[in-house]
C-alpha cells in the first residue's frame, strides 16, 4: 500500500541521515528510493526530481507528494 512504502521509505532516509549525516544521507538515498518508487505511475517523474534534491526535507516532500497522489487516485 502506498502508505506503507512512504512510511518504510521515510524511516529508511531517517534512519541513514542519524547514521551517515544529512549530505551524505541524500546523495546515497537517491538511489535507493528509486526502488521504493519501481511500478508506481508517475515514477520516472518522481525519480528525476529525487535526483536533483539537496535536502532531507525536499526528498521527504517529493516522496510524500508521490505517494499522495497515489492514494488519491
Amino acid at each position: 500500500a502506498p502508505g506503507e512504502i512512504t512510511d518504510m521509505a521515510l524511516h529508511h532516509l531517517d534512519m541513514m541521515a542519524q547514521f551517515k549525516g544529512e549530505a551524505r544521507a541524500v546523495i546515497e538515498m537517491r538511489k535507493h528510493l528509486g526502488w521504493y518508487l519501481r511500478g508506481s505511475p508517475g515514477a520516472a517523474q518522481a525519480r528525476t526530481r529525487i535526483n536533483t534534491a539537496a535536502s532531507l526535507g525536499e526528498l521527504e516532500g517529493i516522496l510524500r507528494g508521490h505517494f499522495l497522489a497515489q492514494a488519491s487516485g
